[in-house]
């Protein structure tokens, strides 16, 4: 969990512009806390540059917690970003809301909704920060039509909420009668978390309609001092599955890609993104 409030970014392969080079028509989708400049000012032109540079290369881009800085907004990104605040009732964006931005020349929204987990006074609710769950059209990948769930799971209520998540998958497959869902984010879904014990109980882990793309053995984290794959990427539906790029889920490893020092790393976050790629059509 990063320190403060953070930023939760999917997003899309499409600009063609270094270090993170994609084909412009490859859909990518990218789950990381990123630390905000204004609460922890990065000390470097080049980490100055690592986040504009990170999301220029993305189509899509989800924000958990609205940023208050310029420097991670997409609005610093090329392309006619589109944010889809509206989209949350009356257009308040509750603090801790997974909202989308997108590039609205490359994607559309279908439709989109906040999942009803229960009674938030009444203490019956499910999880920490329910779903804001968007159906995606994307006219340049082999699959057309897509549904993305987010989560960021509580810690001490990350087998909880990730076991919650079929009911989330089911959900969406009876409102859309699709099960072609991407269901990703910040998990906290290993180590202390989530052990090994508990995942056998855990139900989407054990449907076969689902495909867990970023293994317990990975490391999302940027410290040299916990190897905990926390951020995952399940995948759902014959053809979602069918046309995810062979080998494309991975971790990201900023450090690497901006050739950062690891305390510099962890300014911008104490997570690395997790990717997939969508083949092209």
């Amino acid at each position: 969990m990063a320190q403060g409030r953070e930023c939760l970014l999917t997003g899309a392969g499409g600009h063609r512009e270094p270090p993170l080079t994609l084909s412009p028509s490859h859909f990518q989708h990218i789950p990381a806390p990123i630390q905000l400049f204004g609460q922890h000012p990065p000390g470097s032109d080049q980490l100055q540059g690592a986040v504009p540079l990170h999301l220029q290369v993305r189509d899509a881009t989800r924000v958990q917690q609205p940023p208050c800085h310029p420097l991670s907004s997409p609005a610093t990104a090329k392309g006619p970003w589109v944010p889809l605040g509206a989209l949350a009732a009356a257009g308040a964006v509750p603090a801790a809301a997974l909202l989308p931005s997108l590039r609205s020349d490359m994607v559309s929204v279908l439709g989109s909704y906040y999942y009803d987990d229960g009674c938030e006074p009444c203490g019956t609710d499910t999880f920490s920060r329910e779903p804001f769950i968007v159906k995606f059209s994307s006219p340049t990948t082999r699959v057309e039509e897509f549904v993305i769930v987010p989560l960021h799971a509580k810690p001490s209520h990350a087998p909880e909420e990730i076991d919650a998540l079929y009911e989330v998958y089911t959900n969406v497959v009876n409102k859309w009668a699709t099960n072609n869902i991407l269901l990703l984010g910040d998990f906290n879904a290993d180590c202390s978390y989530v052990t090994s014990a508990e995942w056998p109980s855990i139900r989407l882990r054990s449907l076969d309609a689902c495909e867990w793309l970023i293994p317990d053995s990975a490391d999302t984290t940027v410290a040299d001092t916990t190897d905990c794959a926390y951020d995952r990427i399940v995948a759902c539906g014959t053809a979602l599955r069918q046309d995810i790029e062979p080998g494309s889920a991975t971790v990201n490893n900023f450090q690497k890609t901006f050739h950062l020092q690891r305390k510099d790393a962890l300014a911008v976050s104490d997570h690395f993104p997790v990717e997939v790629i969508l083949k092209a059509r």
